[in-house]
């Protein structure tokens, strides 16, 4: 179940960042995530139509329900089947944001991979920190940085990396990052 619940919102996501083509601002890190994001809309949200994942969606469910701006439908298959056919008719006609802010989470190796290739261009992408958080799933802390920075890492030249300079972490590897 949870697979084709994760197939039908990459697909329902893929079509409307196909149809909206919105800027997009990814921002992941071991701490700040959820502040960052608040900040950077509330900035960007004074000149620009602007939509923030709701509270802390950034995994395979949750940044995809923000891409379609629905809550989740949690073990109720009744409620997914009403969140899908909405988000269709979205796909048609929706005041869709000019600039989408969304969190980019972690638990297991791929997971931050996975949410960019969702995304497709990410025209901003933001490094918090690189910590120890969610640390279960991953057999050391390399391998937790790793994965963190796979955003950057992913980014086109023609974006924008945005990194903490204050985190030692996320200095001493600025040099992966492809964008400005």
């Amino acid at each position: 179940m949870k697979t084709l619940l994760k197939n039908t919102l990459r697909i329902l996501a893929k079509l409307t960042l196909a149809r909206y083509q919105p800027r997009v601002v990814a921002i992941t890190g071991s701490v700040g995530k959820t502040s960052t994001k608040a900040a950077i809309a509330a900035v960007l949200g004074a000149k620009f139509h602007v939509r923030a994942s709701s509270g802390n969606y950034n995994n395979e469910i949750g940044v995809p329900l923000a891409i379609i701006d629905e809550v989740s439908g949690e073990k109720n298959p009744l409620l997914w089947i009403w969140i899908f056919i909405k988000a269709l008719a979205k796909i048609v006609y929706s005041n869709y944001p000019e600039i989408l802010v969304v969190e980019l989470g972690t638990d297991r190796p791929g997971d931050i991979a996975y949410l960019v290739r969702l995304l497709g261009q990410i025209e901003v992408g933001v490094l918090t920190d690189i910590g120890i958080s969610h640390f279960e799933y991953f057999a050391t802390q390399a391998e937790l940085a790793r994965e963190k920075l796979t955003l950057i890492k992913k980014l086109d030249r023609s974006s924008l990396a945005v990194l903490n300079f204050d985190s030692p972490k996320v200095y001493e590897n600025r040099g992966q990052a492809k964008a400005d």
